[in-house]
């Protein structure tokens, strides 16, 4: 039977209506759902207060949870680990209060580092807000080492406010690394706090990890523990592309038991051209700023304060390094590496870097400007190396980098 013109009419604008509706509520099935975990077990549908019964483990939400979900924690202490693995893109993991949840580990033997948080080839995840705590051989029976954060394969993460440090006094267990970045992450690491790692404080690994580490703090005291040793409070090994600026770097204060001074502030090792290291406020480290193995990129506009040497320049080719402003470094403001003698090899030396306006200045001087090359060749013309504008001199390498007489 044919239909009358006005019913086909109407069934038009009921398509077109239900259409409408359906673009409607897709933003909304687009944020994904929100789930609430309560130590209690009682957060409400919309804060930590209620009757309403919540998960108690960060796990199970997570893993209860797909692509775009919202995973809310509520103050009180967790036991992890915590894995983000599968179909979860996109998904989000937070402290309701800065802080106020607790990712802790577990008081258990494994003869292994174990990581407290794993976010393993999922996307666009966010893990915010936490206290993330490794125990410690002196607060129970045993443990193991752990990491905070470890990011494999994450493309377009974001890693945010977490404090990351061991629980309670002592030097082992304890914290390995705070934040691990590598086979290919991407994404953002910024304004964490890490504490008292054993390691390295933040890491980027591998040629494909293109991070940006910004505004983080990390310190390694460990006071009053002398055989307490560490890496670099941040390390770039072979992440070619990574950009690392605002960080405030800190090693142990001098003084009877503290530990020695971590091998590098920044390690820069295996980066490339595309590599930016720029405006951190590092102090007192072996190195405070580490090259070894850089092929091009710029060091730019950092602080460096009472360290053994400001920029180790031990194997950096075609960099830019300028603006920089070393003080009070008990060796050297500036270290160049050169060829060892019967020539060396390309790893055993810094050539064509372009070193100007910069400050170097070391106690060992008087606080006055002082760069040291391996040998007087160094910073010579046949090595390609420029340097210019420094403080100290105008444009004479051997004015800067003199190899047996400082520069006043």
């Amino acid at each position: 039977m044919s239909r009358s013109p006005r019913s086909r009419h109407i069934g038009s604008a009921l398509l077109l209506s239900a259409v409408a509706l359906s673009m409607v509520a897709s933003p909304a099935n687009a944020a994904g759902k929100t789930r609430w975990v309560d130590d209690d077990g009682k957060a409400g549908t919309t804060t930590c207060s209620g009757s309403k019964t919540a998960y108690k483990s960060i796990q199970k939400a997570v893993s209860a949870s797909g692509a775009g979900d919202t995973v809310k924690v509520c103050p009180g202490t967790y036991v992890g680990p915590v894995t983000i693995k599968g179909a979860r893109t996109g998904l989000v993991l937070r402290s309701v209060t800065a802080h106020g949840a607790t990712i802790k580990a577990r008081d258990e033997a494994t003869f292994s580092t174990t990581y407290l948080v794993t976010i393993q080839d999922v996307d666009s995840v966010t893990v915010k807000g936490f206290r993330i705590r490794p125990l410690l051989g002196t607060s129970h029976s045993y443990c193991d080492d752990s990491t905070g954060i470890r990011a494999i394969g994450a493309r377009s993460l974001s890693i945010s406010g977490n404090d990351i440090r061991p629980t309670g006094p002592g030097q082992f267990c304890g914290l390995n690394d705070g934040i691990i970045a590598d086979d290919g992450s991407t994404g953002t690491i910024a304004g964490n706090a890490v504490k008292d790692y054993r390691d390295n404080g933040i890491a980027a690994i591998g040629a494909g990890t293109k991070v940006t580490i910004k505004d983080n703090t990390v310190t390694f005291a460990h006071l009053g523990f002398p055989s307490a040793t560490a890496q670099s409070a941040i390390l770039m090994d072979y992440a070619g592309n990574a950009t690392v600026s605002g960080n405030t770097l800190t090693g142990p204060a001098a003084g009877p038991g503290n530990p020695s001074q971590p091998a590098a502030g920044i390690g820069m090792y295996g980066t490339t051209s595309a590599t930016s290291v720029h405006d951190n406020a590092i102090a007192r480290f072996a190195s405070d700023i580490k090259i070894l193995g850089a092929n091009g990129g710029r060091v730019y506009d950092n602080t460096l304060t009472g360290g053994q040497v400001g920029i180790d320049l031990l194997d950096g080719d075609q960099m830019d390094i300028h603006g920089n402003d070393s003080s009070s470094a008990s060796l050297h403001g500036l270290y160049v590496a050169g060829p060892a003698s019967g020539g060396g090899s390309d790893a055993q030396k810094s050539t064509g870097d372009n070193v100007h306006d910069n400050d170097f200045r070391s106690a060992s001087n008087g606080s006055a400007h002082d760069c040291q090359g391996e040998t007087a060749a160094t910073v010579a013309a046949s090595n390609g190396n420029t340097f210019d504008q420094n403080k100290g001199n105008s444009s004479s390498p051997a004015a800067l980098c003199d190899y047996t007489t400082p520069v006043p």
